[in-house]
């Protein structure tokens, strides 16, 4: 495997992801690590964000119906996805809530859950907003009547 395309392990979970390249959103987007990870191709990173902003708002929407029917393995699940792809975008905020969730899920303690929940939905229309303010998403306005 060429040696350009090895990165050094800077995951999300490493106190430099949340700092470089945030510009004081307190760890919403690590845009510096976000590029390395899609090989300074801008265009693949706007497609990334795209399929991310989809999938994210629909796991939270599949999150909140596993919390409603005390699925803690769907829970676990779904939080675990979402960590995942939230790594996936260097999205470090959204990382470590989606993992807390996630261990709430695995350990079957939904009790808190529900605050963890709204605190992830908050935290992803931050990132959205970050993310608008920085180029790499665009909000579709809503259909007019």
């Amino acid at each position: 495997m060429p040696e350009k395309w090895l990165q050094p392990d800077i995951g999300v979970g490493s106190p430099a992801a949340g700092e470089a390249g945030d510009s004081g959103s307190d760890g919403v987007f690590d845009e510096d690590d976000f590029m390395q990870r899609n090989m300074h191709d801008e265009e693949l990173g706007r497609d990334v964000i795209s399929l991310y902003i989809v999938s994210a708002a629909d796991s939270l929407t599949f999150l909140q119906e596993a919390l409603a029917a005390g699925d803690a393995k769907g829970v676990r699940e779904l939080a675990h996805s979402l960590k995942g792809a939230s790594a996936t975008i260097s999205a470090p905020a959204m990382h470590r809530m989606a993992a807390e969730l996630e261990m709430a899920g695995k350990d079957g303690e939904l009790g808190h859950s529900g605050l963890l929940l709204r605190g992830l939905n908050d935290e992803f229309e931050r990132l959205k907003g970050v993310l608008e303010r920085r180029g790499w998403h665009r909000r579709h306005p809503a259909p007019r009547d």
